[in-house]
């Protein structure tokens, strides 16, 4: 209570109901003001006229203002009178009494608690001591277990002696009010201790963004009491390099009166920064204006750090991805295109910015209905990892695919396959190659030691002159039968690149047109030969009689071709290999060549044979018109010469083979055939040391030899061969073969001889030298070599020739 002066005196009286409603009541006596908010109870009681109390139209009007406002009632008590305490019908209810009673002062405070009976009796002690007002709290127990909190406010009247008269008061019931105000501390309560309980940081700011509260979080952080981090002092705990960053988003966002949503560092208590996400939302009033601001911050170092290393294996990733040769791309669930790399690129011909965000099948129609889409679509539905080896119609390429699914689609690395499946196939026909070699020289030796001496033998009879004209012929036959067994065996070695090659600087457009005649007439009246040679070619190295029987090979072949006729072109230019042609022909180094050719005008080849026409024995011709070994010959001899050979063809039109062959060394000079018949006649005597295991062909060559005029010492192995030397008094050839029984080959002999008697001209012989005295396939230049089989014209002129040469070199 306020005691107001006598000269302002209100003329109403403002009451509030439990729900919080205003009720004004025009007074003429009594002002009272009764306000109730926020935990604070306040009633005002005005100075009262004792003259207005006697008045009954202000009493009707108090009485039904108080019947208007629940749970609020008037009260007095009249000391002169002293019986009892006269109080309206809504104080009786808040007291559990019925309306109408009036009971004496002690029946009336009976159900106060204790302390609150004896705390009243001070409140009006004191305001009948002061002549103030008095209010005060008091809790009522009432009988039917109810408790109620009341308010109780009061006047003490006194006369002009300061006798007390009566008091006058107002009782309330603010039990709902207290309760609210219980329910609303202990949440104010629990909100404290939960945010105090918080592990990360609370923090509110004000309207113009100054932050004026952080919970304990902060202060346990940093190490920092509370007053030293309002305001601006959070900030000073900011990593350097990210203060700027975070003044202007929080700039921003109250200046566009927007969420706050960044990250930045925190230094703790430790000296130690960690990443923390901090957000804050607004508060905004009815009129739209900011009225705080309520944030957080959250220690997200550990998801950071995991983010960072996340990074790393994503950047890693798409290192790996960036760099590997295998293509790899991602598709959604919608088969669009959501990723790929440079590989897949390169390998589907196309660039990512041009695919991605493309369905596959749009793009690439032609794989539409091919086993790859099923196979992919079968992925993706299934959800299961699928692996397919195809061949792409739109990119003409060759690919092993593996799909992956996941929850977004799917990812597909493929390979290019299409060189790693040229490389098996050259290695698959090296291999053949291989295996054919060694078949082919595992007989090779002996059988052409026994075709040496059925060759030699044949000859023989032929040229006797008492046979018969039928003998002669049967001897003859023999004679050709067994030259056709060589010849198939010079072409299966020849294919398996084991024949000895004599290479040589040769001019090819001479060496064409030398053989030209050899050719024509061989091919027949029906077929017309052209030419076409570029001038100055550059001379190549190789076999020129290995090249003659390449180039009559592709000509009959091409002749058989053309069963009515037609033209054969021979044409010799010079073509330059780059390094990708080089790759796709496989052991081809990249250069300059000299092509020979031969076209016709045939029926061509099925793009279906080509791959096979190398093969040995493969033909299309009818049984017994072909071996199947010409072109394999062909091939052979290409890559043994370090060169290759190639075919194209179209059916209906004709075919066209291409020899490519190595350029000679620049200061290289053709060779030529020298006239060198005398010297061959002159060389037909001396002493030859035959060393030959077999013993038929040994026969066979000591007759020969003998015949002519040499002198001959026989021996079967290196061994022996060396015995025999030691008795020698002169040696003016060896003649050995190369493969010999006995651990000693006929280059070892050599070497032996040589040491022995120095000088001593050297001729090997041999069906299948096993490398023993070749380097690649080809023979050196300072060795001679007569290949078995032979007939004995042929070994005469080969030992002629040898001593011939010999002798010249040492007359020199």
């Amino acid at each position: 209570f306020k005691q107001e002066s006598s000269e302002s005196i209100p003329s109403s009286l403002v009451l509030y109901n439990r729900i919080g409603s205003a009720v004004v009541i025009g007074l003429t006596a009594l002002m009272v003001v009764v306000f109730i908010g926020r935990g604070e109870r306040l009633m005002t009681l005005a100075r009262e006229l004792a003259e207005a109390a006697e008045e009954r139209e202000a009493s009707e009007q108090l009485v039904t203002a108080v019947k208007r406002i629940a749970d609020i009632g008037m009260w007095s008590f009249d000391y002169t009178q002293n019986d009892a305490i006269d109080w309206s019908d809504e104080v009786a209810l808040i007291h559990g009494r019925p309306p109408g009673t009036k009971p004496s002062p002690a029946e009336a405070f009976e159900h106060y608690a204790p302390d609150d009976r004896r705390r009243l009796a001070e409140a009006i002690e004191l305001a009948a001591a002061t002549g103030d007002p008095f209010m005060e709290e008091a809790r009522l127990e009432l009988p039917d277990g109810t408790s109620k909190v009341i308010l109780v406010l009061g006047k003490v009247i006194l006369d002009a002696e300061g006798r007390r008269q009566r008091i006058n008061g107002v009782v309330q019931d603010v039990t709902l009010w207290r309760d609210a105000e219980s329910a609303l501390s202990a949440q104010r309560r629990q909100y404290v201790q939960l945010v105090s309980a918080m592990p990360f940081i609370i923090w509110t700011a004000n309207a113009d963004g100054v932050v004026d509260f952080l919970n304990e979080a902060m202060v346990r952080y940093t190490g920092v009491p509370l007053e030293g981090l309002v305001g601006e002092g959070w900030a000073r705990r900011v990593h350097p390099d990210d203060i700027e960053r975070v003044w202007a988003d929080w700039g921003e966002a109250i200046q566009q009166r927007k969420n706050y949503d960044t990250e930045f560092r925190l230094q703790n208590w430790a000296g130690e920064f960690r990443w923390h996400r901090v957000s804050a939302q607004p508060e905004f009033a009815a009129d739209g204006s900011v009225l705080r601001w309520w944030g957080c911050a959250i220690d997200i170092h550990a998801v950071h750090v995991l983010r960072q290393k996340a990074d790393e294996v994503a950047r890693e990733r798409d290192m790996v991805l960036e760099s590997i040769a295998d293509g790899v791309y991602t598709v959604d669930r919608e088969w669009r295109f959501r990723y790929l790399n440079p590989a897949a690129e390169t390998m589907l011909q196309r660039s990512a910015a041009d695919l991605i965000g493309k369905v596959v099948w749009d793009e690439f129609p032609a794989e539409v209905g091919t086993e790859f889409y099923r196979v992919f679509h079968r992925a993706m539905e299934n959800h299961t990892v699928e692996f397919i080896t195809m061949h792409s119609p739109t990119l003409g390429r060759e690919f092993d695919v593996v799909m992956s699914p996941s929850d977004g689609g799917l990812t597909v690395f493929f390979r290019d396959t299409t060189e790693l499946r040229r490389l098996h196939e050259q290695l698959a026909h090296a291999q053949r190659l291989e295996s054919i070699g060694r078949l082919t020289g595992g007989i090779a030796h002996d059988f052409n030691n026994l075709l040496t001496v059925v060759i030699g033998g044949a000859e023989a009879i032929a040229a006797d002159a008492a046979l018969t004209d039928d003998a002669r012929e049967m001897a003859e036959l023999v004679l050709e039968a067994s030259l056709r067994g060589a010849e198939l065996t010079r072409r299966l070695l020849a294919f398996a690149r084991r024949q000895p090659l004599e290479p040589k600087p040769v001019d090819v457009g001479s060496q064409l047109m030398s053989i030209l005649p050899i050719i024509k007439r061989t091919l027949g009246e029906a077929v017309t030969v052209e030419t076409s040679l570029q001038p100055d070619l550059p001379l190549v190295t190789i076999d020129p009689g290995q090249l003659e029987n390449a180039l009559l090979n592709l000509a009959i072949n091409a002749r058989d071709a053309m069963p009515d006729g037609g033209v054969i072109t021979l044409a010799a230019e010079k073509a330059v290999i780059d390094e990708d042609h080089a790759a796709t022909f496989g052991d081809v180094f990249p250069g300059t060549y000299v092509v020979v050719s031969v076209t016709d005008t045939g029926t061509g080849i099925d793009a279906d044979l080509i791959p096979r026409l190398f093969d040995p024995f493969f033909t299309t011709k009818r049984l017994g018109e072909g071996s199947g070994l010409g072109l394999p010959m062909v091939w052979g001899f290409a890559k043994q010469s370090g060169g290759h050979v190639t075919v194209s063809s179209e059916v209906g039109k004709g075919s066209t083979f291409r020899l490519y062959l190595p350029l000679a060394a620049s200061d290289a000079t053709a060779a030529g055939d020298a006239d060198d018949q005398p010297a061959l006649m002159t060389a037909r005597s001396g002493t030859i040391l035959l060393v030959e295991d077999d013993p038929l062909v040994q026969r066979f060559a000591m007759e020969h030899l003998k015949a002519t005029g040499f002198q001959v010492v026989a021996a079967s192995s290196g061994p022996a061969a060396l015995t025999a030397l030691e008795a020698m008094d002169r040696i003016d050839l060896l003649f050995t073969d190369v493969i010999m029984p006995g651990g000693m080959s006929g280059k070892d002999l050599a070497e032996a001889v040589l040491a022995a008697r120095p000088g001593t001209p050297v001729l090997y012989t041999s069906g299948y030298t096993e490398n023993v005295i070749l380097h690649n396939g080809r023979i050196d230049d300072d060795v001679s070599l007569l290949q078995k089989p032979y007939t004995g014209a042929q070994l005469v002129r080969r030992v002629t020739e040898v001593l011939a040469s010999a002798r010249e070199v040492g007359d020199d």
